[in-house]
């Protein structure tokens, strides 16, 4: 995490902190998070499915949350931290009845606390009218409904609710962004990538402006 001068505040990740790491009495959460302003020494992280820790490197989106909190998902579950980046609890997919048994590609936070989230596919025609984007209330762990969105993998949403989804098609090869209200309704247009490379949704500005 940084601020908004980018100065840097803390990092969270399997033993990040390189001081606390191994120190006798150190427990996991310490060991977890690396804060400027402990002044110990930070490292990268290792992989692990503890508090804190994460068993993807580099898919690990992120939800902020009106409050400042935020969600990360990972692989099988979305952990949920404070603003200071404390572990406050986690979703795990598993235990949510309805959700399909792939990998987590995208998720989104809409303004009233509810995960949108996006599993990966297997890109075959028979898929194409399957709904791929689902709404999950992390407060209850439980499914509130789907959207059809086939394709989607990278999810962003704005202050009024709207979901954004960076949908890759394969076969045949289709990139573009979709636009969902908060109703569950697809919204045309859509932004089509002019040059067929594919696209990702990298974050999504107060005014409603993607960033690909």
């Amino acid at each position: 995490k940084f601020s908004a001068t980018g100065e840097y505040i803390y990092m969270i990740g399997g033993q990040v902190t390189k001081t606390k790491a191994g120190e006798p009495g150190a427990t996991e959460p310490e060991e977890n998070i690396c804060t400027a302003a402990s002044g110990d020494a930070c490292r990268v992280g290792i992989a692990g499915s503890g508090e804190g820790q994460f068993e993807r490197s580099g898919e690990n989106r992120i939800a902020v949350a009106a409050d400042d909190s935020f969600y990360v998902g990972d692989a099988t579950r979305v952990q949920h931290f404070s603003s200071s980046g404390a572990f406050l609890d986690e979703v795990v997919l598993a235990d949510i009845e309805g959700l399909p048994g792939r990998t987590l590609q995208g998720r989104g936070l809409a303004p009233d606390g509810v995960l949108y989230l996006a599993f990966g596919q297997n890109f075959t025609l028979e898929n194409a009218e399957v709904p791929f984007v689902y709404r999950v209330d992390p407060a209850t762990e439980e499914l509130v409904d789907a959207i059809e969105v086939p394709f989607a993998k990278h999810l962003a949403t704005d202050s009024a609710g709207n979901l954004y989804a960076a949908v890759v098609e394969k076969h045949p090869s289709r990139y573009e962004i979709a636009k969902v209200d908060s109703a569950g309704v697809r919204q045309p247009p859509n932004v089509e990538s002019p040059d067929s490379q594919e696209l990702e949704i990298n974050g999504l500005a107060s005014s409603g402006a993607c960033g690909v």
